[in-house]
């Protein structure tokens, strides 16, 4: 069948019948406008043995919004647990005074994507919790509409065959290590980053161009690894979209941290909500694929993850310094 006489009599026809008709008045209706919650609650098991610290943040924003909209300031936000009491977080005055905790330990301002957001954050510093709890959220916006989610916290995990002392080891210079974990119950997911300082003296001798700090990103591993190596390992996303000069530092930087340059290493296991909602498929025409969380009267995502957080230091054995982490990867 040809294709072309077909598509010329379909154009005949459809200009014949609006020669007939007159054009109707069509009205297009106004979007819906739903909440969305973005809720995150951080637990890092602190190495002094003074508890589990707690961080949490809400942004709250809407998928639609025209000036007479109700604005979300003054909505409450309570996570809970039933036999542990809640936390009422607190709404900040800007965007940008409102940081949500990521897993991995950066912290991200995301309202750049969410310009009529509307932030809040716990004003605690010891958690009530602790891993292993199921957490429930609760959130009530000044004209009446309630959202609602719940979260099952990863379980604690230790690092092994780790030597520390107050939270704190030394790897020889340009070596890497491999830091190595216990599975967390009902984690889905494992994550790591790096806050690298230092690094600016330490790679002009190596005619390296580097900025003193650099945040290096680690794999996203799923709920079967155990294993990840230091520093190596970090940075490979950065990579593809760095310049050629930060290309450069990571280059370097996969024989280890040169002498000087230290390093605060996060490492957090996740939560099922958290991974539904970070995650694409293998084909996404239209966009990232969501999977929410929070329900009612609105959508989103609650999410939870518990954290260990390691200070590193690249030197040469000396009286005071910290013990060597661990043997080096060859």
């Amino acid at each position: 069948m040809n294709p072309r006489p077909i598509a010329r009599r379909a154009g005949a026809l459809g200009a014949a019948a609006l020669a007939g008709c007159a054009l109707l008045d069509v009205r297009i209706a106004d979007p819906e406008d739903v909440i969305i919650a973005e809720v995150q609650v951080l637990l890092t098991h602190e190495w002094n043995g003074n508890g589990t610290s707690f961080e949490a943040g809400a942004l709250l924003h809407r998928t639609f919004q025209r000036e007479e909209t109700p604005t979300l300031r003054g909505s409450t936000v309570v996570i809970s647990e039933p036999t542990k009491g809640s936390v009422r977080l607190e709404e900040r005055r800007d965007v940008e005074e409102c940081v949500i905790p990521s897993p991995q330990g950066r912290d991200s301002i995301p309202g750049e994507l969410a310009p009529n957001a509307v932030c809040y954050r716990a004003n605690v510093a010891l958690s009530p919790f602790d891993p292993g709890d199921r957490l429930s959220l609760e959130i009530t916006a000044p004209d009446g509409r309630v959202l609602v989610g719940s979260s099952l916290v990863p379980g604690a995990f230790d690092l092994v065959e780790l030597d520390e002392e107050d939270g704190r080891c030394r790897l020889d210079p340009d070596t890497n290590y491999r830091f190595q974990w216990r599975f967390a119950e009902n984690a889905w997911s494992y994550l790591a980053d790096a806050r690298l300082e230092g690094l600016r003296l330490p790679m002009a001798q190596r005619d390296i161009d580097s900025p003193d700090t650099l945040y290096l990103l680690g794999f996203a591993i799923d709920a079967e690894d155990s294993t990840l190596v230091f520093s190596s390992e970090f940075g490979i996303f950065e990579f593809f979209a760095a310049t050629d000069e930060e290309r450069d530092v990571i280059r370097e930087l996969r024989r280890g941290l040169p002498g000087g340059v230290g390093a605060t290493v996060a490492m957090a296991a996740a939560d099922r909500n958290w991974v539904n909602w970070e995650r694409g498929g293998n084909f996404n025409p239209s966009g990232e694929v969501r999977i929410p969380s929070v329900f009612g009267d609105g959508t989103g995502v609650f999410s939870t993850a518990t954290r260990r957080v390691v200070r590193v230091r690249a030197t040469e054995f000396r009286p005071g310094a910290p013990p060597l982490c661990g043997p080096a990867v060859s």
